[in-house]
C-alpha cells in the first residue's frame, strides 16, 4: 500500500468500524481514506491549504465522523459523503487536541492562548454544534494530553508547567463541566523523558482507575478519590558504553551508568562489576579504556584521568597540564604501555582556536606525560599493532598527521580532501593496513562519502555511500554512516546508519558496499548505543540504550542471543530467540518471558529454558534447534492454595503475603491444591528450608505430559525448631512452575513437643565418599580418583571435629563401588540422618550422559558408558537414584560434589555435545532438590601434567579450599566460600598443568552453611 506524502507533518488514524485509514498532509491541507485491504484511495477532502506544522486526526466510535485538530480551525467532516460538515473556529487560541466521547455524541476540543497562558476546553455537541459548556484554565501550562474515561462521564486533562517542572492533571466532570478533583505534583530530573509529548493517560475498563505517565514513570489514581494508590518507576542502569575484549580475548568489557562489567566468554557468566561513580548527571555513560591484559582500567571523571586495578580501586590519578572542564576520548595503546585522552580546558590553550581540545599522552607504567598538544580540533586514535598516534583535524586544510610514541615525533602526513570529524574518528584495521574515516558530507549532492586509506601505499579511495540501504529516502539526501571497525582479515569494514537505523557492510577488496550482509535495527531499539566486532569476526555485538547486548550473526544474519547484564545488582542472563537462558539466580527471578498477557518468571521456565554455557556455545557456532515450547505462546502457569493442618488449627494460605505462625507442635500436615483450567497440572512440591520434602512424581521424567486440571496432595512434615519455611510450586504440561506460595512457621521446642528428634547440640555430619580408579573395564581405569577421594575424605573428617556432634564416613573405593555398594551406603544415611543434620556426598569416577540426556554416575562394574543405555540404567546411579536419595535423607543441609569425568576413549565430539546436558541434569538436580552441587565441569584425570599435583586438577583445588584457602578468616569454610575459591583456582590450575581452561560448575539453592572449621 502506497501512502501519499509530502515530506511535511504528517498524521493518520484508523477507522474503528470499517477498513479504513485516514491521512493528512499538513502541506497540501487534503486528507485522504485509504481502503487498507486494497490500498486504494477511497475518497479525498480538502481542507484550508495553509500548510501549518499539524493536522490532528480522530475518528468517531462508529466511523462515520473524522475531527481534524489544526491550530486555526476544527473541522468535521462526514466521512461517508467526503465532505466537512462542519467548522468551528479557535478565536480564543491555537487547536491542541480534539476527541469524541465514547459514545460519539459529544466532542471536547482543547485550545491554548500562548500570549494569555490560558487553556480551554470546549464540550461540543456533535449533531447540532451547541457548546454545551466551556471550563478555562489559567497558568497550568501546555495541554500535555487528554482522554475520555470509558462511560464518557470524565475527562482527564494533563499540563505541563510553563518553563517548569511542575505538572498538574486535571479529571473533568463532562456531565457538570466541574472539575472533580486537580492534582499537582513536581517531577524530579529522570522521571521523564526528554519529551513530555511521549506521555499518556489511560482508564481501567471500569473507569475507577486511571493511569497517566510516560517511559520514565506511571501513577496509578483512584478516579473517585484524585489520591495515587501506586507509582511504578523505570528502572534503567542505563544505555551501554564501550565494547572492549581483554585477556587474549576471553573476556569482554562493558559499562552502564555507574558500573563496569566484566563478561567471561569462556565460562559465559557476568563474573564481575565495578562501581565507578560518575557524579555528574548530565552524562552518566562511563567514559573508560582497559588495558589488553585486563589489569588496568582508566576512567576519565569530571577533570580526572584515573587508574584502578582489575578490582576497580584507584591506584594512580594523573596530572595533566591545566585543570580540564571535562575530558573526553579516552583510548589505551594496544600493548598498554600509553594512555591518551581529549578534553575542554578551563582555559583556552590555544590561540589559533578556542574549541580546540587538549590532547594528553601519558606512559603508564611510569605516569608521566610524553606528548601533548593543546590545539587539537578534531579526534586523536592509536594504532592497533603498533605505538602510533594519528591526529584527524575538523579542518580540511589539515592533514592526518602520525606520529611516534614515546618521542613524539611525526613520521608522516596524508592530505585528506574533505575529511570530517562529524560522525566518526579514524578506525585501524586489525594489522593497521587501513585507516577508514570519515568525508565531509557535501549537501549539493545526493550521497555522502567514506575514505579508505590504505597505509602501506598511502593512497586514499573515495567510497561513495550511494547503496540505496543507506539513505532514508523520505527525508534524506545524504547518507549519514559511522564506521565501526574492519572484520579480522580486513575483508569488510562495518558501517552503523544512523538516519536509516541499519548495519552495513564494505566489501574492501571488491570495492562494493555487500548488501546481501545489511540488517535492519529492531523494532524499539533505535540505534545502538556501542558496537564491536568479535574476535572471531563472526558475530557483532550491538549494545543498546536499554543496557543490553545483542548478538548478531552476521553469515547467518540472525540475532542468536542477547546479554542482559544487571551491573548494580551483579545479576546476569543470557538469552536467545528460542527463550532458551543462562543466568544467575539473582536474574532468574527479576526477569520474565511475556507472551500476550501471559507473564512468566524466567525461573519458572528452568526445566524447559536452562541452557548451561550458553554464550560460549553461541559464540561457538553451535545450532540451537526450536525448543519444544514455544516462547511466544506460553501456557498458563498453575494456581497454588496451602493449607496448614495441625492440632489447634488450620491456616488457608493463597496470597502474596508470606505469613508466619508459631506453633509448639512438632509435627503437622501441609494439604497442596494446585489448579491449572486452561492447561493441566501434572506435579506438585513441598520445600522445607530450601530442601525438597515431598513431590508427587519422580522428577526426572520428561515425557509424562499428563495431568489434571485439578491436582491435591497432603503431606506430613516435621518441624525443626526455630523457623521452617515453606514453599509450595505446581508445574504444568509445559513444565512452567506456578508462583511459589509460602508460609512461615516458627517452632518453639518443648521438651514434649511431638515429633523432634534432635537440638542443636546433637548435629551429626553424614559423609558418603566414592573413589574409583580400577573399573571392571580397565579402559576406563582413572589415575587420581582414589587418591582424590581418600584426601577429601581426610579432610571433611579433620575439619570436622570440634564442629559437629559425631561424624559418620561411608567409603567406598574401587570394587566395592558397584551400585550396590553406593546405594547401601545412602540407605544407611537415610536411616541415620535427622533433619538438623548436615550430609555430604563426594564422587570421584566416571559421570555421563545417555542418549535420552540422563545423567548416570558410573560405578565399578560398569563395562560400557556408551551404546548400552539399557545396562547403564540397570548399573549406573542415575540423576532419578540421586533425586530420591536428596528427598528422603532428611538432613536439611546437603553438599554433593562431583569429580565425575569423560572418558579418554569417548570422541571428543561426543563428551562436548554431552557436557551440556551433564550440566544441565546437575543444575535441575540441584534445584529441584533444593541442594548445593559442586561439580568438575569438563573433568579430565588422564592428562600427565596431573601428575605434579597428585590429584586431579578439580579435587586438589578443593582440598587447598578445606585446608585454608576458602578461609574468610574466621576459620569457618562454608558452601559459598568452596564456590568462590573453586571458580577462581580451577581454571588457573587446569591452563597451567593442562593448557586448556576448565570452570567448574557449581548450583546452590539451599541455604549456606559451614562444612569445616580449620584449626
Amino acid at each position: 500500500m502506497s501512502i501519499p506524502s509530502s515530506g511535511y507533518e504528517e498524521s493518520r488514524d484508523f477507522s474503528p468500524v470499517t477498513k479504513q485509514i485516514a491521512f493528512a498532509d499538513s502541506k497540501t491541507g487534503k486528507v485522504s481514506f485509504i481502503n487498507i485491504e486494497s490500498g486504494q484511495v477511497v475518497s479525498t477532502v480538502q481542507t484550508d491549504n495553509s500548510k501549518e506544522e499539524k493536522m490532528q486526526l480522530s475518528f468517531s466510535p462508529n466511523g462515520e465522523k473524522l475531527l481534524v485538530t489544526k491550530r486555526s480551525v476544527f473541522l468535521l467532516i462526514d466521512v461517508p459523503a467526503g465532505k466537512i460538515q462542519r467548522t468551528i473556529k479557535n478565536t480564543k487560541g491555537d487547536g491542541e487536541f480534539g476527541a469524541f466521547a465514547p459514545d460519539g455524541e459529544t466532542l471536547a476540543l482543547a485550545v491554548k492562548d500562548y500570549n494569555k497562558y490560558i487553556g480551554q476546553i470546549t464540550m461540543l455537541d456533535v449533531k447540532s454544534g451547541s457548546i454545551l459548556f466551556e471550563s478555562i484554565y489559567k497558568d497550568l501550562g501546555y495541554f500535555v494530553k487528554m482522554q475520555f474515561s470509558p462511560d464518557g462521564k470524565n475527562l482527564g486533562l494533563w499540563f505541563h508547567g510553563l518553563s517548569t517542572d511542575k505538572q498538574t492533571l486535571v479529571l473533568l466532570n463532562t456531565m457538570k463541566g466541574t472539575i472533580n478533583w486537580q492534582y499537582n505534583w513536581t517531577y524530579k530530573p529522570g522521571e521523564f523523558s526528554s519529551s513530555v509529548y511521549r506521555s499518556d493517560i489511560t482508564f481501567s475498563a471500569d473507569g475507577q482507575k486511571m493511569v497517566f505517565g510516560n517511559m520514565k514513570k506511571l501513577w496509578l489514581v483512584g478516579t473517585n478519590s484524585g489520591l495515587t494508590e501506586k507509582t511504578f518507576s523505570e528502572i534503567s542502569q542505563g544505555s551501554i558504553s564501550g565494547i572492549y575484549f581483554i585477556k587474549d580475548n576471553s573476556r569482554m568489557v562493558s559499562s552502564t551508568n555507574d558500573h563496569i562489567f566484566i563478561w567471561n566468554l569462556q565460562s559465559g557468566e557476568m563474573e564481575k562489576s565495578l562501581f565507578v561513580k560518575q557524579q555528574t548527571f548530565e552524562d552518566r555513560r562511563n567514559k573508560y579504556a582497559p588495558s589488553a591484559d585486563g589489569k588496568k582500567m582508566y576512567v576519565l571523571r569530571e577533570d580526572n584521568l584515573r587508574e584502578l586495578d582489575s578490582t576497580g580501586k584507584m591506584t594512580f590519578q594523573f596530572t595533566g597540564a591545566k585543570k580540564m572542564e571535562y575530558r573526553t576520548n579516552i583510548s589505551v595503546s594496544y600493548d598498554g604501555q600509553y594512555v591518551m585522552n581529549q578534553g575542554v580546558p578551563l582555559t583556552g590553550f590555544c590561540t589559533a582556536n578556542k574549541d580546540a581540545y587538549s590532547l594528553e599522552v601519558f606512559d603508564t607504567k611510569t605516569h608521566k606525560m610524553v606528548y601533548a598538544n593543546n590545539c587539537v580540533d578534531g579526534f586523536a586514535v592509536f594504532a592497533k599493532t603498533q605505538n602510533i598516534l594519528v591526529i584527524q583535524e575538523k579542518s580540511n586544510a589539515a592533514p592526518l598527521r602520525f606520529y611516534e610514541l614515546p618521542s613524539g615525533k611525526l613520521l608522516y602526513e596524508i592530505k585528506v580532501p574533505k575529511t570530517s570529524i562529524k560522525y566518526n574518528k579514524p578506525i585501524f584495521s586489525q594489522n593497521d593496513r587501513y585507516l577508514a574515516i570519515a568525508a565531509e558530507i557535501d549537501y549539493t549532492t545526493s550521497y555522502a562519502e567514506e575514505i579508505l586509506i590504505d597505509l602501506k601505499t598511502k593512497t586514499l579511495k573515495i567510497i561513495p555511500i550511494t547503496i540505496a540501504a543507506a539513505i532514508d529516502k523520505r527525508n534524506d539526501k545524504y547518507a549519514m554512516l559511522t564506521a565501526i571497525g574492519f572484520t579480522p582479515g580486513e575483508k569488510y569494514i562495518v558501517y552503523q546508519g544512523w538516519r536509516t537505523e541499519n548495519v552495513l557492510f564494505y566489501d574492501v577488496e571488491q570495492g562494493k558496499f555487500d548488501e546481501q550482509l545489511t540488517f535492519k535495527n529492531p523494532p524499539g531499539i533505535g540505534m545502538f548505543s556501542a558496537i564491536n566486532i568479535s574476535p572471531n569476526g563472526k558475530f557483532l555485538l550491538l549494545g543498546t540504550y536499554h543496557g543490553s547486548i545483542m548478538l548478531w550473526d552476521i553469515t547467518q544474519k540472525k540475532f542468536e542471543g542477547t546479554l542482559y547484564p544487571d551491573a548494580a545488582k551483579g545479576n546476569w542472563a543470557v538469552i536467545n530467540p528460542q527463550g532458551q537462558f543462562d543466568a544467575n539466580t539473582g536474574a532468574q527471578n527479576d526477569m520474565f518471558h511475556v507472551s500476550g498477557h501471559t507473564v512468566v518468571p524466567l525461573n519458572s521456565m528452568f526445566e524447559i529454558f536452562y541452557t548451561p554455557r550458553l554464550l560460549p556455545r553461541i559464540l561457538s557456532g553451535e545450532n540451537f534447534g526450536p525448543s519444544d515450547v514455544d516462547v511466544k505462546k506460553l501456557k498458563k502457569a498453575p494456581t497454588v492454595k496451602m493449607q496448614f493442618k495441625e492440632n489447634i488449627r488450620n491456616l488457608e494460605v493463597d496470597d502474596d503475603e508470606i505469613k508466619t505462625i508459631e506453633t509448639k507442635v512438632g509435627s503437622a500436615s501441609v494439604a497442596i491444591t494446585a489448579e491449572c483450567l486452561l492447561d493441566a497440572v501434572t506435579e506438585i512440591r513441598l520445600y522445607q528450608n530450601g530442601k525438597l520434602v515431598e513431590t508427587t512424581r519422580n522428577l526426572t521424567v520428561e515425557d509424562d505430559k499428563q495431568g489434571d486440571k485439578t491436582m491435591a496432595k497432603t503431606f506430613s512434615v516435621n518441624l525443626l525448631e526455630g523457623t521452617n519455611r515453606f514453599r509450595a510450586i505446581a508445574f504444568n504440561t509445559e513444565r512452567t512452575e506456578s508462583r511459589p506460595l509460602e508460609l512461615n512457621v516458627v517452632f518453639k521446642l518443648e521438651k514434649t513437643s511431638p515429633g523432634v528428634s534432635t537440638t542443636v547440640n546433637e548435629v551429626q555430619l553424614h559423609v558418603v565418599v566414592v573413589g574409583i580408579n580400577i573399573y571392571k573395564n580397565p579402559k576406563y581405569n582413572l589415575n587420581y580418583a582414589m587418591n582424590d577421594a581418600e584426601a577429601f575424605k581426610i579432610a571433611m573428617e579433620n575439619g570436622a571435629k570440634g564442629m559437629f556432634f559425631k561424624v559418620n564416613t561411608h567409603f567406598i573405593k574401587n570394587a566395592d563401588a558397584s551400585k550396590l555398594g553406593i546405594v547401601a551406603a545412602l540407605e544407611k544415611v537415610k536411616a541415620q540422618a535427622n533433619a538438623g543434620d548436615v550430609f555430604v556426598f563426594y564422587f570421584a569416577g566416571h559421570g555421563v550422559v545417555n542418549d535420552k540426556k540422563e545423567f548416570f554416575l558410573v560405578p565399578s562394574d560398569v563395562t560400557q558408558l556408551y551404546g548400552n543405555d539399557d545396562a547403564l540404567a540397570q548399573k549406573g546411579l542415575s540423576a532419578a537414584n540421586l533425586q530420591q536419595f536428596s528427598k528422603d535423607i532428611k538432613a536439611q543441609k546437603q553438599l554433593y560434589i562431583l569429580d565425575a569425568c569423560q572418558s579418554a576413549g569417548a570422541l571428543e565430539d561426543i563428551v562436548a555435545a554431552r557436557g551440556a546436558a551433564e550440566e544441565k541434569a546437575i543444575a535441575q538436580l540441584a534445584r529441584s532438590t533444593g541442594t548445593h552441587w559442586l561439580t568438575a565441569s569438563g573433568s579430565s584425570q588422564f592428562a600427565s601434567e596431573f601428575s605434579q599435583l597428585g590429584h586431579g586438577a578439580f579435587t586438589y583445588c578443593l582440598l587447598e579450599a578445606l585446608n585454608g584457602g576458602a578461609d574468610n578468616g574466621d576459620k569457618k569454610i562454608t558452601i559459598k566460600e568452596l564456590d568462590a575459591y573453586l571458580q577462581i583456582k580451577v581454571p588457573e590450575v587446569t591452563q597451567k598443568y593442562k593448557g586448556t581452561v576448565q570452570y567448574p560448575a557449581s548450583y546452590g539453592y539451599g541455604n549456606d552453611f559451614p562444612l569445616i572449621i580449620i584449626k
